[in-house]
């Protein structure tokens, strides 16, 4: 029977798209008809009746297994002589993260794993193919394992049924996630394949190839170390990955042991994969001392039991020659022979029971020397145990006083910042404050004026009229003009940018711009933060001409260069323009004072989300290219942080 798309198999399974196929099957994404849900149906090859006997006991021997890690089969039948299973229709798989996993992601997958093998481990079940195309993800992201249950005996039916005789196949697994200790002979697979086979779906998931060029363990039980690789990757993945591939079965982690360390991390715990080893290897060697030595006192009571019937062995032989001897002589003189004999008698109970004296000592001895080396060993285990205790201790309190130290010097520079902030407005407000009581003060003294005589008030209008008429001729001179901030912002702030440029005119040029910034004029304030800012530093050309000529601006009003106010400055820009703002140069500046320490301190995270705005905002835009130059290398140095926002 083949199998095609859009027809519907066993009268119910309307099959929609074949998901993939192997030597022993295929798996299609179907819709069951009956209940109107899509299901995937993995239909296995054609079997004779003892294959589909066996396929039934596999199948009844995992039915009642249950776990949230597992994909579990709801129903089985055959049709046409091939076995199918009905299963949850899962939409992904791991190998949709081949070569482009997280580290958060690869830590989930570690968890997920590790506790599906801890589950089928304590039910007895080996999987025998641990690989990503038998790793799914359900709708919720979670990664289930699949064909589970399927023993070596029932894999070499499907073999046989297949005309597949690779030796791979007939071991139970695939050569690239087979563990050393398969390729030997009268090998059987044991819980520590299946995490040797994680670790290779670990390595393949990062690398997006297989270690050992595909060839499973029979490289590394040869000699070859596992392959080194680069990525981004923390050292403690990376650890685990090799402690999972390690060349001998007991030096592996346990499942369940996976499933804390990962955990752990998903917790945000900081953790030392090496130190987690180093301990569980430690008690295995200990574990294995322990065996060593029960086994020593067990053949030592097994060979002072073998001397004891030896002794008694010899003894019975001289005790039969002693015997024939007295026949002898009780032949020649039954009188003789009377005495010889009672005196031999006492002669050997006597040496009986010496000997049984000497031999109870020696046992007595030999057990109080036994039990003097297993106080020893537990006296020396306990003080090993005591140094490991305290030394973890003072690890644990030494992290704890860095950590309060950190935190108290962040709290100390947070106070520090938000006390200059504080400062800064207040002496806006102070002086917003003190040029409206000026204001106030020479509205009084008009009002007062407007009651004198007539005669002065015609006279004070000539002279105003004459020196407006003056006033208008010098504005067209000499670029002076009456500023009235709250109206036409845009020309005020051009007007103020032309007289600060020009030596003898910067004083008034920056009167207007300071009474701009004072009406929360985001460009003021931005370009009063330059003026304000010591720019020794060339960029691109584009970015060089406008440092040039902030720089000419702040030596014409004969301003000492203060990096703090103006980042103090940069901020109130950044925060009257908003997040959505798309002015690159606000943001690039900003980025730069994160970058290299001017005026705030240097946070690469922040300096980072400032240099993401400015290539976001520049996107393709050739008029932007010197601002995309000078960003790219700039992110280049803080590529190894996370953005932050300011």
């Amino acid at each position: 029977m083949v199998l095609s798309k859009n027809t519907l198999f066993d009268d119910r399974y309307f099959l929609l798209e074949m998901k993939g196929r192997g030597s022993y099957g295929e798996v299609w994404l179907a819709q069951d008809r009956q209940l109107g849900i899509n299901v995937a149906v993995k239909v296995y090859i054609a079997l004779d009746s003892r294959g589909v006997q066996e396929f039934k006991e596999e199948f009844v021997t995992t039915f009642g297994l249950s776990h949230p890690h597992l994909l579990h089969a709801y129903y089985y039948d055959i049709c046409d002589d091939r076995p199918y299973l009905v299963m949850p229709y899962c939409p992904g798989s791991c190998v949709d993260f081949m070569g482009n996993i997280d580290e958060k992601t690869m830590w989930r997958f570690i968890r997920d794993v590790a506790s599906g093998l801890e589950y089928l481990h304590q039910q007895g079940i080996v999987h025998h193919d641990i690989k990503p195309d038998n790793i799914l993800i359900d709708e919720e992201g979670n990664f289930l394992i699949t064909d589970f249950g399927i023993s070596v005996k029932f894999r070499s039916t499907l073999r046989n049924n297949s005309a597949i005789g690779s030796k791979a196949k007939t071991m139970g697994g695939s050569i690239p996630y087979m563990a050393p200790e398969m390729f030997g002979e009268d090998v059987e697979a044991v819980n520590a394949s299946d995490i040797w086979a994680l670790g290779v779906t670990m390595y393949e998931l990062i690398n997006k190839d297989l270690p050992f060029f595909g060839q499973g363990g029979v490289l590394q039980r040869n000699g070859a170390l596992i392959p080194e690789w680069q990525s981004n990757h923390s050292d403690n993945l990376k650890a685990i990955i090799k402690w999972c591939m390690s060349l001998n079965p007991w030096d592996r982690p346990m499942a369940k042991l996976l499933v804390r360390v990962a955990q752990s991390v998903l917790d945000g715990e900081i953790l030392n994969v090496e130190s987690i080893k180093g301990y569980e290897m430690r008690k295995a060697e200990e574990l294995a001392q322990k065996r060593a030595a029960k086994e020593a006192r067990r053949k030592a009571e097994e060979e002072a039991s073998r001397k004891a019937a030896e002794e008694a062995r010899k003894k019975a032989e001289e005790e039969a020659r002693r015997k024939a001897e007295e026949e002898a002589r009780r032949k020649a003189a039954e009188e003789a022979r009377r005495k010889a004999e009672e005196e031999a008698r006492r002669k050997a109970e006597e040496e009986a029971r010496r000997k049984a004296e000497e031999r109870a000592r020696k046992e007595v001895e030999a057990r109080r020397k036994a039990e003097e080396k297993a106080r020893k060993e537990e006296e020396e285990r306990r003080k090993a145990e005591e140094v490991a205790r305290r030394k973890a201790e003072e690890k644990a309190r030494k992290e704890e006083e860095e950590r309060r130290k950190a935190e108290e010097v962040a709290r100390r520079k947070a106070e520090e910042k938000a006390r200059k902030e504080e400062e800064s407005r207040r002496k806006v407000e102070e002086k917003n404050k003190k040029k409206a009581e000026t204001e106030k003060s020479e509205t009084t003294k008009t009002s007062k004026k407007k009651w004198k005589g007539l005669v002065a008030i015609v006279g004070i209008a000539a002279i105003l009229i004459g020196g407006g008429t003056f006033a208008y001729f010098q504005f067209f001179d000499d670029n002076s003009a009456v500023f009235e901030p709250e109206k036409d912002a845009e020309n005020n702030l051009e007007n103020a940018t032309i007289l600060l440029l020009e030596k003898e005119k910067a004083s008034q040029g920056l009167l207007m711009l300071q009474s701009l910034a004072d009406t929360g004029n985001p460009e003021a304030i931005f370009l009063m933060s330059r003026i304000y800012f010591d720019s020794s530093a060339a960029g691109t050309k584009g970015l060089e001409f406008y440092q040039n000529e902030w720089k000419l601006m702040r030596e014409n009003v004969n301003l000492k260069a203060d990096n703090f106010k103006a980042h103090a400055l940069l901020m109130e820009a950044y925060e009257l323009y908003g997040e959505d703002s798309h002015n690159l140069s606000v943001f690039y500046e900003l980025g730069c004072d994160f970058l290299y320490n001017r005026g705030a301190e240097k946070d690469w995270g922040k300096a980072r989300w400032c240099f993401e705005k400015v290539r976001e905002s520049a996107g393709d835009n050739p008029e932007f290219k010197d601002y995309t130059e000078a960003v790219r290398e700039k992110l280049k140095a803080t590529a190894s942080s996370t953005p932050v926002k300011p």
